[in-house]
């Protein structure tokens, strides 16, 4: 660079010395000095916008490294969170097919249960039944019992007919019947 800018400047001071015909060597050295110092000002200048631009690139790097750095832990919470969120859908599938389960048991036993309660319905009921029936049979004898008692006292019937009907012999007196029960002892 130094060598095209010193022809830039000795062309021009040769064509005017060459143009002008006589220049004295005190003029030549003096604009050669003049534009050396030039170009030296020119350098210098051109050194400082360097150094300028070096350290405006080093602060650039400096802030591109920490915003990589944050676009990197950025990326690994992402990777992490992508994970824990694809524990938790596994998780919730589970759960999900657990319930499902528990449900179909649930379910199952609910049927199970209302068959066993109209089984029950049913029992009781004919448990009732039954027990009505008995009650209306010894209601039932019990209330020929106290028919014949109430005929006995009032003098229509006699006492041997007291007794139900399957203590009864044929044509013969109850007191006959126990006569011979006391002979068999």
């Amino acid at each position: 660079m130094r060598h095209v800018s010193r022809m830039g400047v000795l062309l021009p001071a040769l064509l005017l010395i060459a143009a002008s015909g006589c220049a004295t060597k005190g003029w030549v050295l003096e604009e050669l000095s003049r534009q050396q110092a030039e170009m030296g000002n020119q350098q210098a200048e051109m050194g400082q916008r360097i150094d300028q631009v070096g350290s405006e690139t080093q602060r650039v790097n400096k802030r591109v490294d920490s915003v990589e750095g944050r676009v990197s832990q950025a990326f690994q919470k992402a990777e992490s969170t992508d994970v824990r969120v694809g524990a938790l859908q596994s998780s919730v599938t589970s759960a999900s097919e657990a319930a499902r389960g528990a449900r179909e048991r649930a379910d199952a036993a609910m049927t199970k249960a209302e068959g066993v309660d109209g089984g029950l319905t049913k029992l009781w009921s004919n448990q009732q039944q039954h027990q009505a029936q008995s009650a209306q049979h010894q209601d039932g004898g019990d209330r020929e019992r106290a028919v014949r008692l109430r005929s006995i006292r009032s003098g229509r019937r006699r006492p041997d007919n007291l007794a139900g009907s399957g203590e009864r012999s044929a044509g013969k007196p109850q007191s006959d019947r126990r006569a011979r029960r006391a002979t068999r002892t």
